[in-house]
């Protein structure tokens, strides 16, 4: 079960929408403070809003996982534009086997980010991706920069 109509609620209030402004003036401090357990749902109607690519992070993985989860109930019919992008449970330098889904949602995750329209934010047809990650999954590397672009760009 999808909850939107509290998503309309949120873009109603005037807090939302002086954020808003503020966000498409390109100010640097367009902050906004919280109430413990209403991120994701801001986040949502945030990112339903202003229709541009999203990247949140946490400290650390739980969160991720609990706010990419608690968005997925948010955006309902929207969520096939959520991602989370994990932390690999192997170290680096550990002599293990990575998970292979773990590495597969990581690079479908980075291919979505590659794939934005960074230049004319809102031009495009296609929600772009609202991603969530923790600060040590974000430094981790899964490819370089240029193999992604270079993937993207070929297709």
């Amino acid at each position: 079960m999808a909850l939107t109509g509290l998503l309309e609620l949120i873009k109603g209030h005037q807090e939302f929408e002086r954020h808003i402004e503020e966000v498409n003036s390109g100010s640097l401090n367009a902050t906004i403070a919280f109430r413990t357990g209403t991120k994701p749902a801001y986040l949502a109607a945030l990112w339903l809003k202003l229709q541009r690519p999203i990247l949140v992070l946490t400290p650390r993985p739980e969160e991720s996982r609990r706010i990419y989860d608690e968005l997925i109930t948010y955006l309902g019919g929207e969520d096939e534009f959520v991602y989370l992008l994990p932390e690999p449970e192997v170290l680096p330098f550990e002599r293990l086997a990575v998970d292979v889904r773990t590495s597969n949602q990581r690079l479908v995750t980075l291919s979505a980010l590659a794939k934005c329209n960074f230049d004319e934010p809102g031009q495009s047809t296609v929600l772009p991706p609202l991603v969530v990650t923790s600060i040590g999954s974000a430094l981790r590397l899964t490819l370089s920069p240029e193999t992604i672009f270079q993937e993207v760009s070929s297709k």
